[in-house]
């Protein structure tokens, strides 16, 4: 995956074209190449869930950019099989991503399961749409959990299409049985490549 991470991609690709050698062309980072990307992290989220496990740290930094834009999700640290179970408890002492988590993970000692890592799926959308923006601008840690608790949910970005910012808002809903499944996303997310033609939905 010779692009690295997603998050230090989507930066990159903010930067202007240096004048003295030719760019990349993967760094031309649009709204169609935000729905590819976006399906894959979505299918492949899938593929995890359906194998009985709970990512735990979905994040634009863990997720691999290589060729063509083709994109895989790493770093199975906080993971684990909940085949026997079907969730999984937060340990109080184990580091972990706030920014990232769901209502039920900022609540000590809360289960979550696959439906947690959705909710942090529509944040990996936030830092998609952004260009590797850095989630909650202006929120401190120490009062995110309240805020969320009161049903505060980050604006649209700019130049994010409303449709994405839907599926966002999908994601980010307060209970986890409501918010749609990996499968649901990127059956969503084809239909909105397949406004751009159908030979995108297939191209990646």
């Amino acid at each position: 995956m010779p692009y690295g991470d997603l998050k230090s991609f989507l930066r990159k690709c903010r930067e202007e074209e240096p004048s003295d050698e030719p760019r990349d062309d993967i760094y031309t980072f649009e709204v169609i190449q935000m729905y590819q990307v976006a399906r894959q992290i979505a299918r492949g989220m899938d593929h995890i869930a359906r194998s009985r496990y709970v990512h735990g740290d979905l994040a634009a930094r863990n997720v691999l950019v290589g060729k063509r834009l083709h994109v895989k999700i790493s770093d199975f640290g906080l993971a684990e099989d909940i085949y026997s179970r079907g969730y999984r408890r937060q340990d109080r002492l184990q580091r972990v991503p706030w920014k990232w988590m769901a209502p039920e993970r900022l609540e000590s000692g809360e289960a979550y399961t696959t439906q947690s890592d959705v909710w942090s799926f529509g944040i990996v959308l936030y830092e998609i749409c952004t260009l590797g923006g850095d989630p909650y601008p202006g929120v401190t840690v120490s009062e995110l959990k309240e805020r969320i608790q009161a049903g505060f949910r980050m604006a649209q970005p700019e130049d994010c299409p409303r449709a994405m910012y839907d599926v966002m808002l999908q994601c980010w809903r307060r209970k986890p049985a409501e918010r749609p499944s990996f499968q649901m996303l990127e059956l969503t997310l084809d239909k909105h490549l397949a406004f751009y033609g159908p030979e995108y939905v297939t191209a990646i």
